[in-house]
């Protein structure tokens, strides 16, 4: 596996994203790690990706830490995220959520019908996910 069990730092990180086909500069990945590295170890544990993912989930992110998650979707960098773009970051990230469910969910948020997802469209996905998860 490309990336630890125990931790994931920069290097690994890259591979990762690397292997993805995503092309990235690595002081965007160095400034991931130190957004989610809680303990500034330089890695990124399991615990420390929970925990970001739940702010996330909680809108306790700031602008700026939401726009990051954006752009890294965002692999063509057109402003929008495209179905597909959406499809390979919850695959990547393997996020326990069906086809259907997530053509629903991206129909539902694309308050203009333009198959793609603005940022402020992005951020309401983010926002219904976790009134979903809170309502379980």
């Amino acid at each position: 596996a490309v990336v630890s069990t125990q931790s994931t730092g920069v290097e690994e990180l890259t591979k990762l994203i690397h292997n993805l086909g995503v092309i990235a500069v690595k002081d965007d990945l160095k400034n991931l790690v130190d957004a989610i590295d809680d303990n500034m170890s330089g890695t990124i544990e399991c615990c420390e990706l929970v925990n970001y993912i739940d702010r996330i989930m909680a809108d306790d992110f700031t602008t700026d830490e939401i726009m990051e998650a954006f752009n890294l979707i965002d692999q063509d960098h057109g402003g929008e995220i495209s179905l597909e773009e959406l499809r390979e970051a919850m695959d990547s990230a393997d996020v326990g959520i069906t086809q259907p469910e997530m053509d629903y969910m991206f129909r539902k948020v694309d308050r203009n019908g333009d198959g793609n997802l603005s940022f402020s469209e992005f951020r309401s996905l983010l926002q219904k996910k976790h009134k979903k998860k809170k309502a379980s």
